[in-house]
């Protein structure tokens, strides 16, 4: 199931990412990226159904002393069912689509209230 946009939390919580070892062949996995100089830990599961596959996200990271957490899920087709030039289209596009800038622009619209 498709969940957009984002849920938002904010907490005093601190921030930690205990990355997934590349190596794993494991579903979900956790990295740390920086985007437009901001630390986020990124986790993602996923899993397939006819045609698809769903993801759920979830992004956290500080700002201004909070600890931020966006969470949702996207589905995404499988590309490989579609005959190319399809295949080869809806492939980069997945890969062009920059998601962790859309989120890092959704947090820097975050205002606090003391």
């Amino acid at each position: 199931m498709q969940n957009w946009p984002p849920i938002i939390t904010v907490s005093s919580s601190s921030f930690t990412c205990k990355e997934t070892p590349g190596t794993s062949s494991l579903p979900a996995r956790t990295l740390k990226r920086l985007v437009d100089n901001r630390a986020y830990c990124v986790e993602a599961m996923s899993e397939g159904a006819a045609g698809s596959v769903y993801t759920e996200f979830t992004y956290t990271t500080l700002s201004d002393s909070q600890l931020i957490v966006a969470k949702f899920t996207l589905r995404y087709p499988q590309c490989d069912n579609y005959d190319d030039p399809a295949k080869t289209i809806c492939k980069n596009e997945r890969e062009t689509f920059d998601l962790d800038g859309v989120i890092d622009r959704i947090v820097k619209t975050l205002k606090f209230i003391n």
